[in-house]
């Protein structure tokens, strides 16, 4: 009777890693001889996987391979090794808001595993623990340590969180002024943006420090009209506000003399919900601030008005390696997109779920889906910034706190400085005269269409579509729709050639289409040879000049029309035959 036993492996959600090594451990377990592990895995593997082996093995039975040899196949194909490079960036930014400790560390050695630290492992895991955490004081206690060690820093860490989040539940128990009464459930949530631990736990304890105060305690600067730290109420924005406990003017509700403390009604439960955002909250003469007893809900104001009359201003930044077009709206704190753009392009991104309300201009309000926190990418500058998914919103919105961290200046994004003998009337006509300059999308070289010649005599080559990593399919997909509404491809129903398609990686992490014309095409192509000259004659020619140019084309290549010879250039994929309009 054998013991345990292995489902089969679901080739869409499954971890191909994993299961080998329960595979293993059960061909161990139950004695099985080598010889016959290959034969158990076929067997048990299901009957997808078994048609994904035989296409990569094609036209080689798998069961004429070694165990090893299938292991790898698969692995290859459903897990392909990243690059570490990658990897090792993916290790430095890990970084997320209302982690523990231990959490950080698990996620820390996930994401150390392909990043070939080998035996400066422990090294590199104590450096990013050190660098990643959020609190000020855990990271001094670190530093004070000489030879520090990874299990060291790893054990004073998380005693000091420990005994920071014991006291802080000593101290809240301890409180009179009942946030944790008898015989009730208290909660505490802190939900920040962009501060420290450290800060959270100074400004939940802001009342208590105002009572303080009262007693003779208290730091040296104090603010009475909203309870802050940091400055005096002459300075406090507040201090023409009216308390909704009191109604006199001068301070916050959760500052008044005469609340008494923090109470509820008996016997219910109470609970404290202090949410920050960094620089978010907008607040007016009419609206009292969020306090942390009154309001359980962060609002931000997300403005757009749209006449469809005018173009709205856009720019097109790279999120997660691919381009997305978006409508600056400076009257909006966060940045949006919709459900179906989330879907279509980030649905690997877990969304986190955030208790933030977006506001409208007209007042009304929105509760968000969630929150993910993409790469995105404007010139030089990479950052993981926060983006929020709207359900049932349309248009992609770049909002204020986007546009600071990306340091897009408005004034100098599309617009132009016009002098007394430039008017608006010139610009209209110069736009008007070069027109096909300004419109956007693909380019074309009106210069003649390209010709592709064979050799006499040359065999047309027949390939079969070869299968797509199933992490890639959705971006393939997206790439040969991109294409076709260019115009770049075409779809076809029969053709004497056909190459397989290649998905590209890019540097910036997108997608390129290409085909692998060196099996069918490129070795009986007649190529025109051209002498390209030495950079010792470039360097002649140029002397004297005074004046250079840089002329670079976008997508130089599909700009350039092909005749009737595209026939030859037809490409085989998982969607069917495609031939190409233009030079690839």
């Amino acid at each position: 009777m054998s013991i345990g036993k292995v489902s089969e492996f679901n080739v869409k959600t499954g971890n191909w890693t994993l299961y080998v090594e329960r595979l293993e451990m059960y061909l161990k377990v139950n004695a099985v001889k080598n010889e016959m592990w290959l034969p158990t895995l076929i067997a048990g593997m299901g009957d997808e996987a078994y048609e994904l082996l035989s296409n990569l093995t094609s036209p080689i039975k798998p069961g004429d391979k070694s165990y090893q040899e299938v292991v790898k196949i698969l692995q290859e194909h459903l897990q392909p090794k990243p690059s570490f490079m990658a990897e090792r960036y993916r290790f430095r930014q890990r970084q997320l808001s209302g982690e523990t400790i231990p959490q950080y560390i698990t996620e820390l050695k996930k994401l150390s595993k392909y990043c070939e630290f080998h035996s400066t492992l422990e090294d590199n895991l104590r450096d990013q623990l050190v660098c990643g955490l959020r609190s000020d004081v855990i990271r001094q206690r670190l530093f004070a340590e000489d030879n520090l060690k990874y299990s060291v820093a790893v054990r004073i860490a998380c005693a000091l969180e420990a005994a920071e989040r014991d006291s802080a539940a000593v101290e809240q128990a301890g409180d009179g002024d009942g946030l944790g009464g008898s015989g009730a459930d208290s909660a505490l949530h802190a939900v920040t943006s962009s501060t420290s631990r450290a800060r959270t736990r100074e400004q939940d304890s802001a009342p208590r420090a105002f009572k303080g105060r009262e007693h003779g305690g208290g730091n040296a600067l104090y603010c009475s009209a909203c309870g802050s730290r940091y400055h005096r109420s002459d300075d406090c924005r507040y201090k023409k506000f009216v308390c909704g406990k009191c109604k006199q003017s001068g301070h916050l509700r959760r500052v008044c003399p005469k609340r008494g403390g923090y109470t509820g009604n008996a016997g219910s439960r109470r609970h404290m919900y202090h949410v920050e955002a960094a620089e978010c909250e907008t607040p007016s003469a009419d609206d009292e601030p969020p306090s942390v007893e009154s309001q359980t809900e962060l609002q931000e104001d997300l403005h757009h008005l749209c006449l469809n009359s005018y173009k709205p201003v856009s720019l097109t930044l790279l999120l997660d390696g691919f381009k997305l077009n978006m409508e600056i709206d400076t009257g909006s704190a966060v940045s949006c997109i919709s459900k179906a753009t989330y879907n279509k392009y980030f649905y690997t991104r877990p969304m986190d779920k955030f208790d933030l309300v977006l506001k409208f201009y007209d007042g009304s309000r929105i509760k968000p889906l969630g929150i993910i926190k993409p790469e995105v990418r404007y010139g030089n500058i990479t950052k993981h910034l926060e983006l929020f998914v709207i359900d049932g919103g349309t248009t992609s919105l770049l909002g204020r706190q986007w546009l600071s961290e990306l340091q897009i200046k408005i004034p100098t994004f599309h617009s132009m400085v016009l002098d007394d003998h430039f008017s608006n009337n010139n610009l209209s006509l110069l736009l008007d005269r070069y027109n096909k300059l300004f419109s956007g999308g693909l380019g074309r070289f009106a210069g003649g269409k390209a010709t592709l010649r064979v050799r006499e005599g040359a065999t047309p080559v027949f390939c079969r579509a070869r299968p797509l990593p199933y992490a890639l399919k959705d971006r393939v997909d997206a790439e040969l729709d991109a294409m076709l509404r260019e115009g770049v491809i075409e779809p076809v129903e029969s053709s004497d050639w056909a190459t397989p398609l290649v998905p590209v990686r890019k540097a910036d992490g997108g997608l390129r289409i290409c085909a692998d014309y060196k099996v069918t095409l490129n070795p009986v192509l007649l190529v025109d040879r051209f002498p390209l000259p030495r950079i010792n004659d470039l360097l002649v020619g140029m002397n004297g000049a005074k004046i250079f140019s840089k002329i670079d084309l976008s997508q130089a290549y599909n700009q350039i029309e092909l005749d009737n010879s595209k026939n030859l250039t037809v490409i085989n994929t998982h969607r069917g035959l495609f031939t190409y309009n233009r030079l690839v």
